[in-house]
Formats: structure tokens, C-alpha cells, sequence
């Protein structure tokens, strides 16, 4: 495998960056992406002069960024990508050039948003049912964890607190906060019967 460098992730964040389509990112190049992490790592671990220490982070927090960079530009793409189709009502989903968590992420969109948007009429249409309707639904939408890491306090989008976690505990936790610990791999769903 040849060499990448951090030149590398800068062409794929800048052909991302300057082309209004989203860029395609291959299995390789992801490999080569944490190949260079990698080694970037373990030089610096294996660093003895903290000049050559403080060269290697640079190095790797400009490579992180770069990659949190072609990471929201990406993000931004898809996001306007699914409101286009929610708002053309399209049957068809454009999904060229995605990865496949992109497309899951793209397809949640689109529905939220029409689900959004389906709400927002109906509560034209009948504006004292649906504030009962939507806090009914809010209510019931939790998701039963299991923590594989120790969690601090949380608060959930009615400012509800919840925790602090420790290891192998179990909660019931709103919907919104299951997703986001789960994205993060501090905690996983258990399935109840």
C-alpha cells in the first residue's frame, strides 16, 4: 500500500468542500485514513524530544480536523439532500456517492421531515389536539440501555435529568438520548419483551 499523508486527507476534504455533489469515499481510503492515524500515534508515543512530540500533535489534532471538516461537509450534503426530497415529495432518494450509515442517517431525515411537516399541518387544521398528541408520543418513545462505560448526569430535551451511569447499569431513557449514547458506544439497547 503506498504512503498517505495528511496532503491526502486534504484533497479529499477540498474535492469535498469545492464540488456541490458529495465526493466518493472508499473502503481503501478509510483504511489509509487510520493507517495514518495509526502511525502518527505510535511515532508519537515513541517520541522522546518534546519538540518532535509537539510536532506529531499537530500533526494528528490537523489531521482530526480535516476529517471532523470532510465529516460536516458531508453531513451538510445530506442534509440538504433529504430536505429536498421531503419537501418534493420525490419517491425517489438520491443516495449516489453515500456510505451506508449516510443512507440510513439520509432516509431518518427524510421521514422526520415529513413527519414534521405532516404535524405542523394537522395542527393547523385541529391546533388543541395535537400539543396532547405530540406529548403522548414524546412520552412513550424510550429505549431500555445497558452501559458498557460510566456516564455523568444527563439532561433530555425536557430538561429531565437522568444518572449518572456506571457499567452494566440498565435505564429506560428517552429516545433521543438512546440514539446518541448508542452512536457514541457508551451504551446498547436491550431488547424487552
Amino acid at each position: 500500500m503506498e504512503n498517505y499523508d495528511y496532503s491526502d486527507i486534504l484533497e479529499l476534504l477540498h474535492s469535498e468542500k469545492y464540488n456541490p455533489e458529495l465526493q466518493l469515499l472508499t473502503k481503501e481510503q478509510f483504511t489509509k485514513i487510520q493507517q495514518y492515524m495509526d502511525a502518527k500515534q505510535a511515532l508519537f508515543e515513541k517520541a522522546t524530544s518534546k519538540e518532535l512530540k509537539f510536532k506529531l500533535q499537530m500533526e494528528i489534532e490537523n489531521a482530526e480536523r480535516a476529517i471532523r471538516d470532510l465529516y460536516s461537509k458531508r453531513e451538510q450534503k445530506i442534509i440538504n439532500r433529504s430536505i429536498f426530497a421531503a419537501r418534493s415529495d420525490f419517491k425517489l432518494k438520491d443516495t449516489t456517492n453515500m456510505l451506508l450509515k449516510e443512507e440510513i442517517f439520509y432516509s431518518q431525515l427524510i421521514e422526520l421531515l415529513i413527519s414534521n411537516q405532516k404535524n405542523f399541518y394537522s395542527t393547523l387544521q385541529n391546533p388543541q389536539s395535537t400539543p396532547r398528541a405530540i406529548e403522548q408520543s414524546l412520552k412513550t418513545a424510550h429505549k431500555t440501555l445497558k452501559f458498557k462505560e460510566a456516564v455523568p448526569e444527563l439532561l433530555d430535551l425536557e430538561e429531565n435529568k437522568h444518572g449518572p451511569f456506571q457499567p452494566n447499569d440498565t435505564a429506560e431513557l428517552p429516545d433521543e438520548l438512546a440514539q446518541i449514547l448508542v452512536a457514541q458506544k457508551k451504551a446498547e439497547i436491550v431488547e424487552t419483551k
